[in-house]
């Protein structure tokens, strides 16, 4: 599957759209995007949003981190 790229934003994207996975949501990542991103199949990645939304990030862990502070499970 290609990837679109936008270089005045210097990115790769894609539309995708969210499906529910029991109680989870999930979204597929084409090869050309977890590429681009160094990351694969059971690598671990960093969810993050703003606490004023409107963004998801998606970022590789880095093995060399310290352990950032994790939101309470119901949060």
């Amino acid at each position: 599957m290609p990837v679109n790229v936008d270089p005045e934003a210097d990115e790769l994207y894609d539309e995708r759209a969210l499906r529910r996975s029991g109680d989870s949501v999930v979204v597929t990542l084409t090869p050309g995007i977890l590429r681009n991103a160094g990351v694969s199949v059971g690598d671990e990645v960093r969810i993050a949003t703003p606490f004023d939304g409107g963004v998801i990030t998606i970022e590789p862990v880095d093995d060399g981190d310290e352990g950032e502070s994790e939101a309470p499970a119901d949060a």
